[in-house]
């Protein structure tokens, strides 16, 4: 019996260490792809560069400067902008060091970008290590990241901000907010199993979040409703370092105490 239940264990841990392999070498290959279709636009804005210039020549030629102003707010500007805003959201993830994450996030660009969604990344310092098991990491981070997607789609004027900060604890803050129809949501029931904001629709999104942070009692979430912005913020302790009040406290739901202002958290 014990020699099966060795076996078993030994199955199991092979099984997960494949998983996670297969897992890295997906989002390694989602990063890639990421890399290549922005390196291809980044070439067909070169492609274009000597063309900009000779149109824009014509203008100044002429001394037409209304009409080199129009052209260039409307064909370099709104054509080009995004492109060269997608390079900056991936220079951005060059300083974190977690390849599955970061083939994660630079799906999920791709997919913001689709839907032309604005998105914002901010990682300031090099983050090398995250204190939390990698596949449940990208999955709590995957599940959030859907739903922000799932929820911009529905508002007029789309917002997705997303930051890695790591803190002189040797923490990091992941802060991830969303603009939301504010009326469509019930801020007390979203960690519930089943609730959705849409109809025919099942959630279970936050439910699994809930889930798996629970194996983790070095992870803190705040969840709230601030100014219109959804905002979920997940506060990563080294493990030598978790107080057992933070063990006790593990998730927090606020309402939206603010009124006014600016915007969410990171804006």
């Amino acid at each position: 019996m014990l020699l099966l239940s060795l076996i078993l264990i030994r199955t199991v841990k092979k099984e997960n260490r494949l998983r996670q392999k297969e897992i890295e070498h997906q989002q390694l290959l989602d990063y890639m792809e990421s890399l290549e279709r922005i390196n291809d636009n980044m070439q067909k804005f070169r492609h274009d560069y000597q063309n900009i210039l000779l149109t824009m020549k014509g203008y100044i030629n002429h001394n037409d400067l209304p009409g080199l102003q129009t052209y260039f707010n409307e064909r370099i500007v709104k054509v080009e902008e995004q492109t060269l805003r997608s390079n900056y959201l991936y220079n951005q993830l060059d300083k974190l060091e977690l390849i599955e994450l970061k083939g994660l996030i630079a799906t999920k660009i791709l997919i913001a970008d689709e839907y032309n969604i604005e998105m914002n990344i901010e990682v300031p310092e090099l983050i090398q290590k995250i204190e939390i098991d990698v596949i449940d990491l990208t999955r709590v981070i995957g599940i959030l990241l859907d739903n922000a997607i799932e929820a911009s789609i529905e508002v007029e004027h789309p917002k997705l901000n997303l930051a890695l900060i790591k803190k002189s604890d040797h923490s990091v803050l992941i802060i991830l907010e969303n603009l939301v129809r504010k009326e469509l949501l019930d801020i007390n029931r979203v960690f519930e199993r089943n609730y959705s904001t849409k109809s025919n629709h099942r959630g279970t999104g936050l439910a699994t979040v809930r889930e798996i942070l629970a194996n983790h009692p070095n992870v803190t979430m705040n969840t709230r409703i601030e100014r219109s912005f959804f905002i979920h913020e997940l506060s990563i302790y080294p493990l030598e370092y978790v107080h057992p009040s933070v063990q006790n406290d593990q998730y927090l739901i606020m309402t939206d105490f603010k009124k006014g202002g600016r915007g969410g958290v990171l804006s």
